[in-house]
């Protein structure tokens, strides 16, 4: 992706000042060089910075305490688009920042930005313009090492400080940090072009496919035990339905399942069985059940009325009986007046009291006026006892035929309870039956569910189609293949490239081991691994020949979403240790005074990177920051110096900024 940096922009926190601009050239190496402690070091941090890092790595002190903003220009196939971040102060970062679109490189505000915008926004908007994948690696993860391509994972392709630019452990920018390394062993095969936006597209949608058939396989699967284990038990059911009579007993069990569940689906379609008669018979049972009730509650009062009265008559003729006796006596008592009468003379002599009876007479003739009373009373009384017994006859009977009433009313209630006992054993077996259907409608009902459909089926087998389809086509792409090609590709480049350096095996062939983030190189007797090969220059040149064949290759594709620039810092730290850089830097330095090697050395890093720069045809820029001197790599085509040699009050931050500060 054609992106490459315009200028590099600090706002002051004094508003006073204006900001520092440091402008760089398109498609060209554009070289700061400089004396150490003057921020040649800060530029990739701010640019980092800028393009939405999730920490500030910008040096503290001077750079930070007296910028307010940091900003980049970009010049995208969208346009001129101007980005600036906060200083975060004692924070470690800080999201609030700032995008325009601009037409003008001269269009850069006077004053510090305010914030329009965030880092996640900033971040997206730089996805969409290198046309990034919203996908993500793995359907079934959305986040971590898995999550979607993003703008910040190109940069480790971008940028190469002083602890990595010949590293001889570590290839790429922040690959020792184990988040940042994973991620880079998803994102290479997709910045090499091996898996394209389409190949993604569809890996991404063979995952999801992938797993709705393992669970529609499963679910079938499930099904398919379900329902062979209800098969094992319609023997049972059918067994049981003959011994209902539901099923002619006489019936045979057939041999297939499916002729079985249709005998046993026809009971379900027969008429149920109908006890509206058997519920009308019991309804009349029970009234007449409830009037013999009430017939025999009035025979057991008459009953007890009966013996009331029975029992009445016994002491009523127990009192005339004991009546009669006392008249009996009395009339046995007084049936000597009658004899005396009878022999009474008027001038008789008692023997008694020797008196004459004539005086007894009147006395005699009372007691037999009451001895006449008494025989009347007895006559009377003799009578009674025929009346008496007729009632008593009449009574008896009266009982004999309430006991038979009721003799009777107990027979029918005997009868009546004998068939609700009856009429209750049927229906408990209707009831039996009735359950046994509910429970076979159900189990049927199973039965159809758990019995994989047509729809799960069909969608099955479309399944199966729409994932092979789409694996034939992710093979046809051969993403494997083209990662493969794409490393035989950046191998024959960095071939190229290897010859120009001041590596010791100009000529040997390397292997990029993208997931161990080394090289292997293959010499006649042997391979080894970078950090085996030794020698400060070895790693520089290698690294120096991965970058530069890495953006060709990126150039060499019809779409890259890599930008298409690298920023170096300190490339010549291996031949020119701190004092010698220093002495390097100085502005009068006599190029002779160095040794020969390290400068011829010096300069061919130079030319690999102008040669590279030129044949992009202007897509790919550089940025060096170096110590050494325009009189080692000025006199080299494509080379543009951004500023004269940074040194005492040339630097990154103007040094009125902190020095008025100071004095204030």
């Amino acid at each position: 992706m054609n992106i490459q940096i315009l200028k590099i922009i600090l706002w002051p926190k004094n508003g006073t000042f204006k900001p520092r601009i440091v402008k760089f050239e398109k498609g060209k190496v554009n070289v700061i060089s400089g004396l150490s402690k003057t921020g040649k070091s800060a530029i990739i941090p701010i640019i980092d910075f800028c393009l939405g890092s999730t920490t500030c790595t910008i040096p503290t002190d001077i750079i930070r305490k007296h910028s307010a903003w940091f900003g980049c220009l970009l010049d995208t196939p969208d346009g001129k688009i101007l980005l600036a971040r906060r200083e975060p102060g004692q924070q470690k970062n800080t999201g609030d920042m700032y995008w325009q679109e601009v037409d003008d490189e001269k269009s850069i505000p006077d004053n510090a930005p305010i914030s329009n915008a965030n880092r996640d926004a900033v971040v997206q908007k730089l996805n969409e313009i290198c046309g990034l994948s919203n996908l993500s690696f793995d359907a079934n993860e959305g986040s971590g090492y898995k999550a979607r391509p993003s703008f910040r994972d190109l940069m480790a392709f971008c940028f190469q400080p002083q602890n990595t630019v010949a590293n001889p452990h570590n290839l790429f920018y922040k690959t020792d940090n184990a988040d940042h390394r994973e991620k880079f062993f998803n994102i290479f095969p997709y910045a090499m072009g091996a898996i394209t936006p389409e190949i993604m597209k569809k890996k991404w949608e063979l995952e999801i496919k992938e797993n709705e058939l393992n669970r529609l396989r499963r679910e079938f699967s499930h099904y398919d035990q379900l329902n062979r284990r209800w098969e094992e038990n319609i023997e049972t059911w059918f067994r049981d339905a003959q011994g209902y009579g539901l099923i002619n007993p006489r019936l045979n069990l057939p041999d297939n399942t499916g002729r079985t569940v249709e005998l046993l689906g026809a009971i379900l379609e027969k008429p149920s069985v109908n006890s509206d008669y058997l519920e009308k018979a019991r309804e009349k049972l029970s009234s007449e059940y409830q009037d013999l009730e009430k017939e025999q509650t009035m025979l057991f009062r008459e009953q007890s009325s009966i013996a009331n009265r029975l029992n009445e008559l016994e002491r009523l003729q127990s009192s005339v009986n004991e009546y009669g006796e006392a008249l009996n006596l009395q009339r046995d008592r007084l049936g000597i007046s009658t004899w005396l009468k009878k022999h009474l003379q008027t001038n008789a002599i008692c023997p008694l009291c020797q008196n004459t009876m004539e005086t007894a007479s009147g006395e005699l003739a009372s007691l037999t006026a009451v001895l006449d009373e008494v025989e009347e009373a007895t006559i009377e009384l003799q009578e009674f006892p025929q009346s008496f017994d007729r009632e008593r006859v009449k009574l008896i009977t009266s009982k004999f035929e309430v006991e038979r009433s009721l003799a009777a009313i107990s027979e029918n209630k005997k009868k009546i309870e004998d068939q609700r006992q009856e009429e209750q054993e049927a229906r408990s077996r209707e009831v039996q039956i009735e359950r046994f259907i509910g429970r076979l409608e159900e189990s049927l009902k199973m039965h159809r569910q758990v019995s994989p459909d047509k729809k799960l089926t069909h969608a099955l087998l479309q399944l199966e189609q729409e994932v092979a389809n789409l694996q034939r086509d992710i093979r046809a792409a051969n993403p494997e293949g083209r990662l493969n090609g794409a490393l035989k590709k950046f191998s024959s480049y960095a071939s190229q490239i290897l010859p120009q350096t001041d590596v010791e095996w100009k000529h040997a062939p390397i292997e990029l081991l993208y997931k161990d983030l080394t090289l292997k190189i293959t010499k006649d007797d042997r391979s080894d691994y970078l950090w085996e090969v030794g020698s400060g220059a070895n790693w520089l040149a290698y690294h120096l020949a991965t970058i530069v064949a890495l953006h060709k290759h990126f150039d060499s594709l019809p779409t890259s979403p890599v930008p298409s620039f690298v920023a170096l810092d300190q490339p010549s730290q291996v031949y020119f240790p701190r004092r010698l850089a220093d002495k390097a830097g100085q502005p009068d330095a006599n190029i002779n005074d160095l040794d020969d090697d390290d400068v011829v050395a010096v300069t061919k890093i130079f030319k690999v990177l102008a040669a590279a720069s030129k044949s992009s045809g202007g897509t790919q820029q550089f940025i060096v920051l170096d110590h050494v001197p325009k009189s080692v790599w000025g006199q080299i085509e494509n080379i543009h110096e951004v500023e004269p040699h940074w040194e005492n009050n040339r630097k990154l931050v103007p040094t009125e900024w902190y020095e008025n500060n100071n004095k204030g």
